[in-house]
């Protein structure tokens, strides 16, 4: 088991003493992952996701995985989101939702294999900011705003560990409770989806976990009680493994571990009905994974549902597109379905009370009055 600060009073030299040997494991993480990423073969990361067929044909709203014309690494002065793309955030009238709400519930009693994809939209009630939103961490990042706050009152983000799962995170591992859903692919690090009961062999943390560590030698991976760079811990507890406890994030470039990049394919192909949320779909490879069955198996028998405020490149093939918050598309979804959502996790703790519908903010736009010339753009995607 990991080592951690005691909670008692220490003394400052002591603490001095434990700040700097924790420096020193981290370094030396840093340094085996590093060397650990160097060993896997140039082009490794794109070749996950590069399309061979040099004669396949590219829409300008999706990723080119053949030359990766339209694909870059994120930097200061580029996100991912070109200058002509809409920005806006849209709204759903509750009329509108719950009518959507009724063709969701259809195709997901009709589903066998129903695979839930989410993204960071999906964690903003629990105070941590998306991406591209108004207060997104990129938003403000491009507007010179540095620090990080999770709302106009510019209160901090919480720490990972004060945080507790969302109404939508307690919903979806009720419903894999029930067979409903049969896996998660999330390109969260946030553990909500564990902590919210989401079995750890149903769920695919494409990005890795802030509470996970793996080792470099055998895999076996070590979930910890509070964020990795706070442990101690620098060698794998397996008998006669030589291993180092890296941790487990997927940054910008680097390629996603293959045994999670394996499963995620896998349930994607297998799935007949993909409900994507909180993401605007920008970042390779898992933006692919939603589609994968609509363009293996054909879309009459193989369905797409995306709940994202901002319009995304797929947005083609959702039916129905919803424009809502995470929390409002699963308890409108659980009222139709006549089922009960857990408001305590398995530990525990209580989520954070809600009350719906959630009234629009004042940069929301009527989704009524999306124009559908905002999609006669090229798209530009992250790796």
């Amino acid at each position: 088991m990991g080592i951690y600060a005691s909670k008692e009073q220490i003394s400052l030299e002591e603490k001095k003493a434990l700040e700097k040997k924790k420096l020193q494991i981290n370094y030396e993480k840093f340094q085996r992952k590093g060397s650990m990423l160097a060993k896997h073969p140039k082009g490794y990361a794109i070749n996950q996701c590069k399309t061979l067929d040099e004669n396949q044909k590219f829409k300008n709203n999706r990723p080119n995985t053949f030359d990766f014309s339209n694909v870059g690494v994120p930097r200061f002065s580029n996100k991912g989101i070109s200058k002509e793309e809409d920005k806006n955030e849209y709204f759903d009238s509750l009329e509108i939702l719950q009518l959507k709400i009724k063709q969701v519930v259809q195709l997901l009693r009709e589903s066998k294999y129903a695979v839930v994809y989410s993204g960071a939209g999906i964690s903003t009630s629990a105070d941590l900011p998306d991406f591209r939103g108004p207060n997104g961490a990129w938003t403000k990042e491009e507007a010179g705003i540095s620090g990080g706050f999770s709302n106009a009152e510019e209160t901090k983000i919480p720490s990972l560990t004060e945080i507790v799962p969302t109404y939508a995170h307690m919903a979806i591992a009720k419903l894999m409770e029930l067979g409903m859903v049969k896996a998660v692919v999330t390109t969260n690090m946030d553990n909500l989806h564990m902590r919210s009961g989401v079995p750890a062999d149903k769920l695919v943390e494409l990005h890795g976990n802030s509470f996970k560590e793996r080792c470099t030698v055998c895999g076996k991976e070590y979930y910890r009680k509070e964020e990795i760079y706070e442990g101690m811990t620098l060698k794998c507890e397996v008998d006669q493994c030589t291993g180092t406890l890296v941790d487990t994030i997927v940054n910008f470039n680097e390629p996603i571990y293959q045994r999670d990049w394996d499963t995620a394919k896998e349930h994607s192909e297998k799935s007949d009905l993909s409900i994507v949320i909180g993401t605007s779909m920008r970042v390779l490879p898992s933006c692919l994974l939603p589609e994968m069955s609509i363009i293996k198996n054909g879309p009459e028998n193989n369905h797409m549902v995306i709940c994202n405020f901002q319009i995304t490149p797929y947005d083609d093939s959702s039916t129905p597109r919803v424009f809502s918050p995470s929390d409002d598309f699963f308890y409108y979804l659980m009222q139709e379905l006549q089922i009960e959502t857990p408001t305590l996790t398995p530990k525990g703790e209580n989520i954070k009370s809600l009350s719906f519908p959630t009234q629009p903010k004042s940069h929301h736009v009527d989704s009524q009055k999306l124009d559908p010339s905002v999609y006669n753009v090229n798209f530009r995607f992250l790796f």
